[in-house]
């Protein structure tokens, strides 16, 4: 079965990248998805609907499921 997402939904991916739905792509396969949080560029990735689950709040601890994020006090380092 599957899941019709519409603006506005949150949404986790299998890789562990949480959002809000901001766009629904013409090609009706992927959707972009703004992530929360501070970043160089806009914050928006784009992802496959098929690696998508529909979630009711954004999780609040970090997983090993999500490469390549620093822990919080490295970040409040660097940009000091």
């Amino acid at each position: 079965m599957k899941t019709m997402f519409k603006l506005g939904d949150k949404v986790r991916s299998l890789g562990g990248v949480e959002g809000e739905i901001v766009r629904l792509n013409e090609d009706r396969r992927s959707v972009a998805v703004h992530v929360p949080g501070e970043w160089r560029g806009t914050g928006i990735v784009s992802i496959p609907i098929v690696r998508l689950r529909p979630i009711a709040e954004y999780s609040t601890e970090r997983s090993d499921n999500r490469p390549g994020r620093a822990p919080d006090d490295l970040i409040k380092r660097l940009l000091a």
